[in-house]
């Protein structure tokens, strides 16, 4: 494969950085209820925040994906800067959410914090060191997985058969859509 600059391969790296966490996301969410025998029964309860954590993770992924502008251009001090806002949002977020929610409080904290970092990063960047991602795609696939995680978690309860059902899906017509680059990428 040959590409036209580096901004181009950051590009599509984060593009299948998407693609890949949110098959995984699928994955983890349509088996859940096979995974949690994997784990001490006192902690089935706290299952519950899996969703909301593997999400917060997923924003974390894109963060570190998207912070490489800060490291190319030599500005790592808006890394810095980029913690420091985020290090307050979780202590405030925390302060408030986790008297009144407990651990689910401490998820949705970590959820928020990790989005609204991914946000601030990506806008700084493109002011910076603009790196073209493929927004529309990255969102479109990250939409996608969410609607099929809740559908999977709140419509059918985890139920294992359908969850596997939409993973299947999911892959299907991700391979369908990204077929051609694919190709390239084993072929080439």
């Amino acid at each position: 494969l040959k590409f036209n600059n580096s901004k181009e391969v950051y590009s599509i790296v984060m593009k299948y950085f998407v693609i890949i966490t949110c098959s995984i996301y699928i994955a983890i969410i349509a088996n859940l209820s096979l995974l949690r025998y994997l784990i001490d029964i006192r902690y089935w309860d706290g299952l519950s925040i899996v969703p909301i954590l593997l999400l917060s993770y997923i924003f974390l992924g894109l963060y570190s994906n998207i912070s490489i502008w800060y490291k190319l251009s030599d500005s790592t001090k808006y890394g810095f800067y980029i913690s420091i806002i985020g290090t307050f949002i979780t202590l405030i977020l925390n302060f408030f959410l986790i008297p009144i929610y407990s651990y689910y409080g401490a998820a949705c904290s970590s959820l928020i914090t990790y989005f609204i970092m991914t946000l601030v990063s990506y806008f700084m960047g493109k002011t910076i060191y603009n790196i073209p991602y493929d927004l529309k795609s990255n969102i479109y696939y990250l939409t996608i997985a969410l609607l099929i995680t809740f559908i999977i978690g709140y419509i059918f309860n985890f139920n294992i058969f359908i969850g596997n059902v939409f993973l299947l899906l999911y892959t299907f017509y991700v391979y369908r859509k990204e077929k051609q680059f694919i190709k390239k990428i084993i072929f080439d």
